[in-house]
């Protein structure tokens, strides 16, 4: 099922526009810029919970994405469809590695920081789910990721992030409101 899907997306999407729309989506430095306008924004509005939100979505892409680097990708040991698959479609830019496939950490690290961020400002998953939706699709797209690996990839993102964020906020009391005391 996994390789069916694979197939229907890889070919599916298989296009000189899609080539392009899927290599500027999967590549780090398309989000940099608005990466640091967010950070700017977060640090000017609020900047205690910006400060927080930044550091919290920071750990969880470095945890997510060791873990997934470090420990499941040499565990698992899956060839990427690019090398095991004949007749995938894949844009000569990208290229196929001789890394592991599963799980992706484009999946992983983008899905580590929407959660993140989105357990601190929850409106901001209006804006980055979608990303992170596009980043996973991309993988499969360029023929780099089976769809299992995505998914699996976005749900260890998501409880990273979610983690992360909740640890953050607890070890800052950004969420709880100071009580008033009683004199006693």
């Amino acid at each position: 099922m996994d390789e069916s899907l694979f197939r229907l997306i890889n070919d599916g999407l298989a296009s000189p526009t899609m080539d392009w729309i899927m290599i500027a989506v999967t590549t780090p430095d398309t989000w940099l810029a608005p990466g640091v306008l967010l950070i700017a924004a977060l640090f000017t509005v609020e900047r205690k919970k910006g400060v927080v939100a930044v550091l919290a979505a920071i750990l969880a892409v470095g945890v997510g994405d060791s873990l997934a680097h470090q420990v499941i990708k040499p565990m698992v040991g899956r060839a990427r469809p690019c090398a095991a698959l004949e007749n995938v479609h894949m844009p000569k830019v990208v290229g196929c590695t001789n890394s592991f496939s599963f799980p992706s950490n484009h999946a992983v690290n983008t899905f580590a920081f929407a959660a993140a961020m989105g357990v601190i400002y929850p409106k901001m998953l209006f804006a980055l789910a979608p990303i992170a939706l596009l980043v996973a699709l991309s993988r499969v797209a360029l023929g780099v990721h089976y769809p299992a690996d995505v998914a699996v990839g976005g749900a260890l993102g998501i409880a990273i992030g979610v983690a992360m964020a909740m640890l953050a906020k607890r070890l800052t009391n950004i969420s709880q409101k100071k009580e008033p005391q009683e004199d006693g």
